[in-house]
């Protein structure tokens, strides 16, 4: 029973070991340290010095100051490392370190005599917080001296202070003043004189008490109180000036030089505040395998941080930014979120900007057809299965999107499966143009071209497929843009395609600007339909120009009763009758006779229509013949079938006059043989001609011609002469001629 007892109790403190040390190494309610300690222990092999009596061989040295003592100088012998018993006077450099043996004192570092340039370097495996140093010598101080540090394992050293007995001489380009800041580089001159000329120390804290601190993470206080090297620099002995006189019974100099007793490093584990323990660097245990207060290098981590300085977050924990321990925060790091589709991840410190400091850690190499930062998403043209968690492997599906419609080809929303379509693209898969696009491509980047529709034009949108506009009524085109001719205003207003209504009188057609609706007006008329004669004209009535038969010039042609051919018939206008005459009344043409008249008072060549008006006595069969010219003209007969008894021939020819000539020719051209009813009040006669201006048509416009309206288009005023020719029976009829 007691043996059991005995076992048991033995097991726990084993079986429980790392979970005491765990408790041991946390650090509660914010940052941790770990303590200070002399760096010097367990390094003897990393502490170097440039100068070492009796290393190759036994060299005498005295001591100043042994009055009482019968001995004055001794022997140093350091080829083998001190032994108090075989090896007493050795003097090498790890005699310096502290071991707190008994009778210690008999154990120091001795530099060669009379050597000023010594100096003593401690090289540390790795970087480590710095506090204070403390130099206890067996000679005196030196007169002048300076402690360096190094961040970059000796690659480059800054200056921590100088020390000197008289800083001007030895230092004259430092200042021995007291430190204006925390990190001023000065003179000392405390710790160089004469007294004690043993058992004198030499401090150096790397951080003067007198400065306060307010944040220890600082740039410039990490840069003091961080290290990977110190070097300790002796650049002159301190002597009582007799190293100047003759020698006599020996050399002056065997009495000068540089001894130490102790030399203390103080400092600690560099761990930013996230550990209290270390442990050695690469299975580094020191000079003795149970080397007791000997300071490793490498930090049992806390915090979820990693290295050797705990200067960075333990992998997997980079959702938050490594950041040092402070004194109420233990700034941990947080673990990444990847759903279990990544095992590593890094730290981004805009992606935690952007979040407003809640998470900035981004997962590498996302497996299971994932992406973004934490592996939420499912890569592009797969989405998130609604049936399935996010941590499912077998969670992204494939889009159903038309490549050609959406966007990327295919791409949908990675959560929804919803189609992203392209900007004038609609449906469920991004398969169908928007209203009012058409022609839906893959090379597209809006994926349909716009309907090119004229809205007010067409009917409806365009076709989906083609484009193809359906017009609306009175509208043309491609587009449906464009209204038929003799219509306008499509666009200009709310209403569709309007008529033109161009005045017939004043415009020159029926067709108008498609745009306003303006007609092309004749010379001297205005508005929009031309319907307006022009500020200072006017419109003349449809029988503006009148010849009167009364002023015509009598046409003698051959008739059955020669003479009498003309003889003016006046009349008086009676109350209640109707008036169908103008002038002075009418002219009695007999048969074979004509009249000619001359029109001389045309503002310009334009198309008229030629009127007659004329009134018949008789009604019985005649002929007449109607004959045209341009030039002269002589006047035929043809017998022409009368509609009725009561019907007359006459023979209407137009005569181009040269100036002071009215010859005719025979058979002139354009000649015509006219009908005037018998039963009719009058006939209108309306004929145009399609002149060409050639170089022979402008030379007429110069000629003096006879003119009968709608023949000719000039732009002169022209000299007419128009013969109306009558071929009556022997009765009598009376005529009027009205051009218009």
């Amino acid at each position: 029973m007691c043996f059991s007892l005995s076992f048991t109790l033995s097991l726990l403190p084993t079986a429980h070991l790392q979970d005491l040390q765990d408790l041991q190494d946390q650090c509660p309610g914010g940052s941790c340290h770990p303590q200070l300690g002399d760096l010097m222990v367990g390094r003897a092999a990393q502490l170097s010095a440039s100068s070492t009596c009796g290393l190759d061989g036994p060299q005498n040295y005295c001591i100043i100051g042994y009055l009482q003592e019968e001995q004055k100088c001794f022997k140093c012998d350091s080829r083998l490392p001190y032994n108090r018993h075989s090896s007493p006077d050795s003097h090498r450099i790890e005699n310096v370190i502290t071991t707190f043996e008994p009778e210690r004192k008999r154990k120091w570092w001795q530099s060669k005599n009379g050597v000023d340039q010594v100096s003593i370097q401690l090289d540390l495996e790795t970087v480590f917080q710095f506090s204070h140093l403390v130099l206890t010598f067996k000679s005196f101080r030196p007169a002048a001296m300076l402690v360096e540090r190094s961040l970059d394992f000796g690659r480059s050293w800054k200056v921590f202070r100088y020390f000197a007995e008289d800083c001007s001489v030895h230092f004259p380009y430092v200042s021995d003043e007291p430190a204006d800041s925390i990190d001023d580089v000065v003179c000392d001159g405390r710790y160089s004189g004469s007294e004690p000329s043993t058992d004198g120390e030499v401090v150096l804290k790397a951080l003067d008490p007198i400065f306060e601190i307010q944040n220890p993470y600082a740039q410039n206080i990490q840069d003091l109180i961080t290290l990977t090297n110190i070097r300790v620099n002796f650049t002159r002995l301190f002597t009582l000036g007799d190293t100047l006189l003759s020698r006599r019974r020996r050399n002056p100099q065997d009495k000068y030089y540089y001894a130490l007793y102790n030399m203390v490093v103080r400092g600690s584990c560099f761990c930013n505040g996230h550990a209290s323990r270390c442990t050695h660097v690469d299975n580094r245990r020191g000079d003795v395998f149970t080397q007791t207060g000997m300071v490793h290098g490498r930090c049992v981590c806390q915090h979820n941080t990693a290295g050797d300085n705990c200067e960075r977050c333990q992998d997997f924990y980079h959702d938050s930014p490594w950041r040092p321990g402070a004194e109420n925060a233990t700034n941990i790091c947080r673990r990444c979120h990847c759903h279990g589709h990544s095992d590593s991840c890094h730290f981004d410190a805009a992606r935690f900007k952007a979040t407003g400091g809640v998470s900035g850690g981004v997962c590498d190499n996302c497996r299971h057809d994932r992406t973004g930062p934490q592996c939420e998403r499912c890569r592009p043209y797969l989405y998130q299965d609604p049936q399935r968690s996010t941590g499912d492997p077998h969670a992204c599906i494939p889009c159903d999107c038309d490549p050609a419609g959406s966007q990327g080809g295919g791409l949908c929303d990675a959560l929804t499966g919803r189609c992203v379509c392209k900007e004038n693209v609609e449906g469920q898969r991004c398969d169908r143009c928007k209203y009012g696009f058409f022609n839906l491509r893959q090379d597209d980047p809006a994926g349909c071209q716009v309907c090119r529709c004229h809205v007010l034009g067409s009917v409806r949108s365009c076709d989906q497929l083609t484009g193809s506009c359906e017009c609306d009524r009175f509208a043309i085109g491609p587009l449906c843009d464009q209204c038929l001719v003799g219509f306008w205003g499509l666009g200009n207003s709310v209403h569709r395609c309007s008529p033109c209504n161009c005045d017939v009188g004043g415009a020159q057609g029926t067709t108008c600007s498609q745009e306003d609706g303006q007609c092309h007006c004749l010379p001297n008329m205005i508005g929009r339909r031309c319907s307006d004669p022009a500020h200072g004209y006017f419109l003349p009535p449809l029988d503006y120009f009148l010849y009167e038969a009364e002023f015509a010039t009598p046409l003698y042609l051959q008739s059955s009763f020669p003479g009498h051919a003309l003889q003016i018939i006046p009349r008086q206008r009676t109350a209640n009758q109707p008036i169908t005459w103008t002038g002075l009344g009418l002219v009695r043409v007999l048969e074979g006779a004509g009249l000619r008249f001359t029109v001389d008072n045309l503002p310009s060549s334009m198309n008229f229509q030629l009127v007659i008006r004329y009134e018949t006595e008789v009604r019985e069969m005649m002929n007449a013949s109607f004959m045209s010219n341009f030039s002269s003209c002589v006047l035929t007969s043809a017998d022409l079938p009368l509609q009725s008894p009561s019907d007359w021939l006459a023979s209407v020819s137009i005569i181009m006059l040269s100036p002071g000539d009215g010859g005719c020719s025979s058979n002139p051209r354009g000649s015509k043989t006219l009908i005037l009813p018998g039963s009719s009040r009058s006939e209108v006669y309306s004929r145009q001609f399609n002149i060409v201006k050639d170089e022979n048509n402008l030379r007429l416009m110069r000629v003096k011609c006879l003119f009968v309206v709608c023949l000719l288009l000039f732009t002169l005023h022209l000299r007419c002469l128009f013969t109306a020719v009558c071929c009556l029976s022997p009765e009598e009829a009376f005529w009027t001629l009205l051009c218009v």
